[in-house]
């Protein structure tokens, strides 16, 4: 049996915020750039605050292309964010030791855990409402938490042959 089990990626929607703030960052550049090509007197004033506006536009539209990657490793579930296709930050990495249970959201086995307050909440899906989510709540030293994903069935059935008690389908 081999250490790499399975991996899935999924790509996050934009939400309307992104998509505003990126919309607004670049409606202004182009504003500074008509007005710097309008403003024969004096274009050197915004230059700088055009250059500036540009970049931004950059970062904010590369960055806001986020995948999530979950890897099934050895009794080990690994979820990372990866922005633009080229940074990749890890969100969680969870223990089957330390899990609790992975059941659909919305079940009455997580119910308890989606009204706890105390219960630190991540979402790792792509946020379409036609795509079946499901939730993972797990303890470390640091808390409770509960990670919203969208697991395919290769990795639920990896997880449930480790833990049969722990998922839920």
């Amino acid at each position: 049996m081999s250490v790499f089990e399975n991996t899935t990626m999924i790509a996050q929607k934009k939400t309307p915020m992104r998509w505003a703030v990126e919309i607004a960052v670049l409606f202004a550049a182009i504003c500074m750039t008509i007005a710097m090509i309008l403003w024969i007197l004096s274009p050197i004033i915004f230059l700088v605050p055009t250059i500036f506006a540009y970049i931004a536009f950059y970062f904010i539209h590369k960055y806001n292309y986020i995948e999530y990657e979950y890897t099934w490793i050895e009794g080990q579930l690994d979820i990372d964010r990866i922005y633009a296709k080229s940074r990749r930050k890890s969100v969680a990495k969870i223990d089957m030791e330390d899990l609790i249970i992975i059941a659909p959201e919305g079940s009455r086995e997580i119910s308890n855990y989606e009204r706890d307050t105390s219960v630190t909440v991540k979402d790792c899906s792509t946020r379409l409402p036609e795509n079946k989510k499901y939730g993972a709540v797990y303890k470390d030293e640091k808390g409770t938490y509960r990670i919203v994903f969208e697991p395919d069935e290769n990795i639920l059935d990896l997880i449930s042959v480790r833990n049969p008690r722990k998922v839920v389908k």
